[in-house]
């Protein structure tokens, strides 16, 4: 199966952070390793790791582990992380800020829903939570934190209307381009980890073994079915980096993902529906203006943003 592609935005604001917390609380605030204040809240490192590492799993699955021997106009790849970090830390902390003022807060029912949440996230943190005394609480805090941060963003954008006229002059600019992009492909792919294995199952292919016998030979992806599943063409261009333009029938050649090599089969191709296409357009075009306008309010509330860094600690971390 083919690994879905994340935004390259995410690299630098990722709201998609743990958060939330019931129960008591440990007390940190004596341990003095906090990472940085917002408007004097304090964000102790353990809060803090857990931001970081959100981070860090969206730089590797835009760039690959590789990704942090890359220079950023003079900037090392960990450093561009670790402030990423800290401006979803400035998003939250001042939209929760801003909680207090509309009077937006968590029931007990969505407290409870953050600390499920938490629960599970705390576990997928295995070795990384005991390695940075990330305790649950502390991953429930965030999560909770992040659940208010929504509440806010949905407040800011809930009577937002589009124009029809906007967005019909935008989907005509656009539509060439989206039906070309949502055009369906039906696909079987085999992966490997290595180029060699690779060639092997291209050229075994070629000399007449079937996809479903290579399949059971070489696929390296636990749990994956030798079944078609649907794929769209400017998915696919995005994530192999290239025009992808294989006839029904005929297998790929070999194309390489973030962290290994795929070799694909088409099964069928069919064109985009175009009302599945406008419902796409209308959707991205929503999110991308309501998600503008709450842009627009969170420049004017963080105007006069408060932030101090502990830059003894701050430059004590590491990404990895």
């Amino acid at each position: 199966m083919i690994k879905k592609v994340i935004s390259i935005a995410l690299l630098f604001m990722s709201t998609m952070v743990f958060v939330s917390g019931c129960g008591a609380v440990t007390d940190k605030s004596t341990s003095g390793d906090y990472v940085v204040k917002v408007n004097g809240v304090d964000v102790y490192k353990s809060e803090f790791m857990i931001y970081l590492n959100e981070a860090k799993i969206n730089f590797e699955s835009i760039g690959g582990v590789d990704i942090w021997e890359t220079d950023f106009e003079g900037t090392t790849a960990e450093e561009v992380a670790k402030n990423s970090a800290i401006k979803a830390i400035e998003l939250v902390k001042v939209s929760n800020q801003k909680a207090d003022e509309l009077g937006i807060t968590l029931d007990d029912s969505e407290k409870e829903t953050a600390n499920k949440e938490a629960e599970i996230e705390y576990k997928s943190l295995g070795d990384y939570a005991s390695k940075n005394d990330i305790t649950l609480e502390d991953v429930e805090k965030v999560m909770q934190d992040k659940m208010l941060y929504t509440k806010v963003y949905q407040n800011v954008t809930s009577d937002f209307e589009i124009s029809d006229a906007d967005f019909n002059a935008y989907y005509d600019s656009v539509k060439d381009e989206l039906m070309d992009y949502y055009t369906e492909y039906m696909l079987r792919s085999i992966y490997v980890t290595g180029y060699t294995k690779a060639l092997e199952v291209v050229e075994k292919y070629n000399n007449g073994t079937s996809f479903d016998q290579l399949f059971d030979e070489y696929e390296e992806q636990e749990g994956i079915a030798n079944e078609p599943e649907m794929s769209y063409k400017g998915d696919l261009e995005n994530y192999f980096g290239l025009e992808f333009d294989v006839q029904v029938g005929n297998i790929s050649s070999i194309l390489e993902g973030d962290d290994g090599y795929y070799i694909i089969k088409v099964e069928d191709v069919k064109s985009a529906s175009e009302d599945e296409v406008i419902e796409n357009a209308r959707e991205v075009y929503t999110s991308n203006k309501k998600e503008q306008l709450f842009n627009d309010e969170y420049t004017k509330w963080s105007e006069y943003i408060k932030v101090e860094k502990n830059e003894e600690v701050f430059n004590s971390i590491q990404v990895r």
